[in-house]
């Protein structure tokens, strides 16, 4: 019960992406109590953070050897030290077996989220619906996302996805005005349709409404849309949106829009 009362905390912010080694904060504040790093990742199994948000979040000094590529992470009486390309954690003088070694991406560093919030004595749990991980025990709450795509950057693309297809009346070149948004499949079932075919607009404002995301996949993801208590030219009920972007040839678009409609029964 203790991961669902900490991910019912979870909520949207915005993030500060840097590029350098060992320079930048990749942690914003989200809600009051809470505190989250956007720039996870996921490799080979394993979760990794980038490694000044991490050690400020914990509270640590670190230090990146770029030539040795050696990584120092120093609190109270504990000195980690990691190197890239090495399996081995050393916690003061003592060995401790990894199954990965840190993360070098993009200019970054990343730090493998488990053996080092362990070796700290922090316990962290996953959320594999969401992809993210979070520290247990933590007041603020540390959120660390490792989506495939930022669920932010996702329900941008949606939003820009939709209002591309709602109205093709005076679109000429169908087909390629969908093509950056929808796969080949669906830019074809819209383009049959002349738009969505939806009763509601998806982007329209309504006073109930529930927004939820998941992953089933590292190469897609699930956006749901429940507009409560809508009444419709079917009467009074919900009407249920669902959408799946995937990821094609490094990029994402959307494969699937779905409209349901659950009518009131007393």
């Amino acid at each position: 019960m203790k991961k669902f009362k900490r991910l019912a905390l979870y909520a949207l912010a915005t993030g500060i992406f840097v590029t350098s080694f060992t320079i930048g904060n990749d942690v914003v504040h989200a809600n009051e109590g809470e505190r989250a790093i956007y720039d996870g990742k996921v490799q080979n199994g394993r979760t990794f953070g980038p490694i000044r948000a991490i050690g400020d979040e914990l509270g640590a000094q670190v230090d990146w050897n770029n030539k040795a590529k050696l990584a120092t992470i120093i609190k109270d009486d504990k000195v980690i030290k990691l190197k890239h390309g090495s399996k081995m954690l050393i916690v003061n003088d003592n060995e401790i077996k990894m199954d990965v070694s840190l993360l070098l991406e993009k200019g970054k560093v990343y730090l493998p989220l488990r053996y080092i919030s362990e070796a700290f004595g922090n316990n962290i749990g996953w959320d594999k619906e969401k992809q993210l991980a979070y520290l247990e025990d933590r007041v603020p709450y540390l959120i660390i996302y490792a989506q495939p795509i930022d669920y932010r950057k996702g329900y941008e693309l949606l939003g820009d996805a939709v209002n591309h297809a709602s109205n093709l009346s005076g679109v000429t070149q169908k087909r390629a005005h969908l093509k950056p948004y929808f796969t080949d499949t669906m830019s074809n079932k819209i383009i049959q349709n002349n738009g969505l075919g939806f009763e509601v607009n998806p982007a329209a404002e309504h006073p109930y409404i529930n927004e939820s995301y998941s992953y089933p996949d590292r190469k897609t993801m699930k956006i749901r849309k429940v507009f409560f208590g809508y009444e419709s030219k079917r009467g009074y009920g919900d009407i249920i949106h669902q959408f799946t972007l995937v990821e094609k040839n490094g990029k994402w678009v959307v494969n699937a829009i779905e409209e349901e409609w659950a009518p009131f029964r007393p």
